[in-house]
């Protein structure tokens, strides 16, 4: 019921604020064209709208202090009733026209009196009421939770609320600046919130993610160590990433969302460093296991030549042949250990296929 009542509340302020522009006395120091930026342009859009030229801006962006297509139009509008070339561009003759209208005062801009709060208080409502909508754009857009960002935003409307009652209905120009400060700060609170929101749940999705990392990790792990493979550094690596995983969720729990999502980065690293380890072991196994196979293969071809001379020398190479089949088979076996990753085996079997081609040799009779 309250998010109805401040919706109907704001609505009616920003109607409020946008209807009731009062003309405005303004001290134009130099010529304004399609282009043209500042607070000078920002007084002219309120002349042409207070004084019946309106500017099509939707929304509250009726004055906004830039000189666009609109205020062009609109200054071309007023230009021509008033007999004056209608360029669009507000020169001299423009400006002459605008203060024999106005009487030439420059109130506005003075720096002490009511009407220096008067335009400072505009300013500030226009401000919050920009960051408002800037804040309602972003909760459209999230697909986050957003509920503790739209209650600030509702605060901030209730707030800007006030703030034009006290601007219009009762001049009190103070009030109305300082409801409208409480407005942004709370819409800035809001926009803030939107954002905390979706970093929550990216953290947490990360967090999940690296406690998943370190459980695969440990199985890998496990199956190094069954194959023999020193697997100690890797175990403290993953234990430190455990601590540190651990140390980013009570961050988590305090919303201190950066340095959880900075930790859990920190815990993914050390899970990549252990399972580096156990590359690295694993590498310098392969290469050993690989290099045995390979000095065994030399070894039984060297074998099976000098046999095969010995044979055509005519000497008894029967028993040389059986213990270099057996050679052959136990190569097989070490090449089938190899294909499995059993590193460590693979090169003993290689190891003894080479002492049975030597033994084989050493059979020549």
């Amino acid at each position: 019921m309250k998010t109805n009542i401040l919706k109907v509340a704001f609505l009616s302020a920003i109607i409020l604020f946008a209807l009731n522009v009062e003309a405005a006395n303004c001290n134009f120091t130099r010529d304004l064209g399609e282009g043209s930026r500042g607070e000078d342009v920002r007084c002219l859009q309120q002349y042409l709208n207070s004084v019946g030229y309106s500017l099509n801006f939707s929304g509250f962006n009726f004055a906004d202090g830039v000189f666009g297509p609109f205020t062009k139009q609109s200054l071309m509008s007023w230009q021509a009733n008033y007999g004056i070339s209608a360029s669009g561009y507000f020169e001299a003759t423009s400006r002459t026209k605008y203060f024999e209208l106005t009487g030439g005062t420059n109130s506005i801009f003075n720096t002490v009196g009511i009407y220096s709060e008067e335009f400072r208080a505009r300013e500030k409502i226009n401000e919050a009421l920009a960051m408002i909508k800037t804040v309602e754009d972003e909760i459209d857009d999230s697909n986050q939770n957003t509920d503790s960002a739209e209650d600030s935003l509702d605060d901030a409307k209730e707030n800007i609320f006030e703030s034009v009652i006290a601007f219009f209905a009762n001049k009190n120009f103070s009030e109305a600046f300082n409801r409208a400060s409480d407005a942004l700060e709370n819409a800035e609170n809001a926009l803030e919130d939107v954002n905390d929101d979706g970093n929550r749940d990216e953290v947490e999705d990360l967090m999940d993610d690296v406690d998943d990392e370190i459980d695969d990790a440990q199985d890998e792990i496990d199956d190094a160590r069954n194959r023999g493979e020193e697997v100690d550094e890797a175990e403290d690596l993953l234990d430190e990433a455990r601590d540190t995983l651990d140390d980013a969720e009570e961050e988590f729990d305090d919303g201190n969302y950066d340095e959880a999502e900075d930790l859990t980065d920190e815990a993914e690293e050390l899970v990549d460093d252990a399972l580096d380890s156990i590359g690295e072991s694993n590498i310098n196994d392969w290469d050993s296991a690989n290099d045995a196979i390979e000095d065994a293969r030399d070894e039984i071809d060297e074998a099976r030549d000098e046999i095969e001379e010995a044979d055509d020398d005519g000497k008894d190479v029967d028993e040389a042949e059986d213990i270099l089949e057996d050679a052959e088979d136990t190569l097989d076996d070490a090449e089938d250990e190899f294909n499995d990753e059993n590193y460590d085996e693979a090169e003993d079997l290689a190891e003894e296929a080479i002492d049975s081609a030597e033994e084989a040799v050493d059979a020549i009779d």
